[in-house]
């Protein structure tokens, strides 16, 4: 009973980032409104010249102009072993009074498994390490194994802030010469609207 309850989980889970992933690449507004927010800053940000249902790109980001003041970007995998792609960061620009409002999020299917990740750990740990040491052991099995999954999220926390700031410092480049040089030495790689 507990594997069906197990397998029905991870399988959840799969479902659960297939939908985020493929919503994301649609940007279906929702999507990115959902995740455990791990950047948020007011930043002097200039709007994208370009009409809602713009989409266009940097080296780290996809963007997507939903109206006016209001974008959406995900990161761009930058191949088969990034390593920032684990976080697979999501997010939203808000104009307001000239100023943009940036908010970054990983995905609820990441918090999920990682959470998972924990739950496993901590079950498989107390119940092979009682079985040898005792009560004991057990205990120190499940705080060994929170203080790896916490670990890893304290080393990954400024990881996916760099990435965020990585992704809107290109947005920022990008816009700059879309707002500076409207000639042909700064081809535009925005896609016409959908």
């Amino acid at each position: 009973m507990i594997k069906l309850v197990i397998n029905l989980f991870l399988l959840g889970i799969a479902m659960l980032g297939f939908i985020e992933y493929y919503g994301a690449r649609l940007f279906r507004p929702n999507i990115f409104r959902a995740g455990m927010r791990v950047y948020r800053q007011t930043r002097p940000l200039p709007e994208p010249e370009l009409p809602p249902g713009s989409v266009f790109e940097t080296e780290s980001g996809r963007f997507k102009v939903i109206a006016p003041g209001q974008c959406l970007f995900y990161q761009k995998s930058r191949g088969l072993f990034d390593i920032d792609k684990w976080f697979e960061l999501k997010g939203s620009l808000q104009w307001t009074e000239g100023r943009a409002i940036a908010v970054a999020r990983i995905p609820v299917y990441l918090v999920l498994l990682y959470v998972f990740i924990l739950t496993m750990l901590a079950v498989v740990g107390l119940t092979l390490c009682a079985r040898t040491y005792g009560t004991l052991g057990g205990v120190v099995s499940v705080l060994a194994g929170w203080a790896f999954v916490g670990g890893w999220l304290a080393f990954s926390a400024p990881r996916m802030k760099r990435v965020a700031e990585r992704i809107l410092a290109e947005y920022e480049k990008y816009v700059a010469r879309q707002h500076g040089s409207m000639d042909s030495r700064f081809p535009s790689t925005a896609i016409a609207p959908r």
